[in-house]
Order: structure tokens, then sequence, then C-alpha cells
């Protein structure tokens, strides 16, 4: 059982390092995983530092827009995935996912100077739309670039990736922020 669990982990550790949409998927997919946990870690105490703690009843509120929005992104990316095929000339809907990848980082960045609760439930809000139109693409990319036996396998090293990021992004970010100023736990 060990040499069939050691034959199966070499094989998918070499689908992962295959050039292309595996690859890209895998590396980016632990850059989501930082940028997630990042944001879920901070976004409740940033919105109150901008509102006010007498204005705690609107987070649930405004956790439930951000669900709301990604299935909007999702939904969208559904219908308009084919689209990309015209738009990025060759590269599809793998350009659009680096392209939506990108501008999920920006809107991050954007997060932490937002000024007004306004501008900042925008900024969630947009980052939960471009996360549920990225999870489409990403699973259509990894669904297309490997085989029907390769698929969960090639799932679960995704999983694993994004997990990958939300740690590094746990053990980077506690420091990071003691030592930048930023609001934290």
């Amino acid at each position: 059982m060990r040499e069939g669990l050691r034959a199966e982990l070499a094989a998918i550790a070499a689908m992962a390092k295959r050039p292309g949409d595996v690859r890209l998927v895998v590396a980016l997919s632990v850059s989501a995983g930082v940028a997630m946990v990042t944001l879920e870690t901070y976004w409740q105490l940033d919105l109150l530092a901008l509102m006010g703690d007498s204005w705690e009843w609107v987070l649930g509120i405004v956790s439930c827009l951000g669900m709301v929005m990604a299935s909007v992104g999702s939904a969208c990316a559904m219908r308009c995935g084919g689209l990309a095929e015209e738009f990025f000339r060759g590269q599809g809907r793998r350009g659009l996912y680096i392209v939506l990848h990108a501008s999920i980082l920006v809107v991050l960045g954007a997060l932490a100077l937002a000024t007004s609760a306004a501008m900042f439930v925008g900024l969630y809000t947009l980052m939960y739309l471009l996360l549920g139109a990225r999870s489409v693409i990403e699973q259509t990319l990894l669904h297309n670039a490997v085989s029907s036996q390769e698929r969960s396998g090639m799932a679960s090293v995704q999983s694993v990736a994004i997990r990958g990021g939300g740690v590094l992004s746990s053990a980077v970010g506690s420091p990071l922020v003691l030592l930048v100023g930023l609001s934290g736990v």
C-alpha cells in the first residue's frame, strides 16, 4: 500500500510540475490562498475601524454581500468564459485567469488603503466577484489540462496549494502586522 501511495504522490507531483496550465493554476492557487486568508483575517477589523464598533451588526450584511457577489462572479464567468478566446487572442481563458488573479491582488492592496466604509465595502464585494469568476475559470483550465484519470488528484493538489498559501499568509502575516501596525488580533 505504501508503494502504491508513493507512486501516486510522485505521479501527482510530476503533473503539478508540467509546464502550462497545471503549473500556472498550482502557483496562482498558492497566491490566492494568501489573498483569501489575508482578506478574511483582517477585513472585519479594518471595516470596524472605519465605521466604529457600534456598527458591528453590518458585518453580517457585508459578508452576505460578498457571498452573493461570488455567486454573481461565478455565473458571469460561466456565461462569458468563451468570450475570453476572442478578447485575449490565443490565450483565452488562461489570459482571463491571469487578469482576474492580478485584479484580485490589486483590489486587496486597495482594500488596505480604503479611507471610507463605503469604499471598503465596494472593494470587498468586488474582491468576491473576482474570486467567484476566478474559481470557475481556474477549474475549467485545470479540467482541460489533465486527463479524466488525473482530475481528482489534481483537484487535491490545487486544494493543498490554496491551503499552503493560507498557511504562508498566516505565518508571514502576524509578524508583518506587528511590524507595519495594521489592525490585527
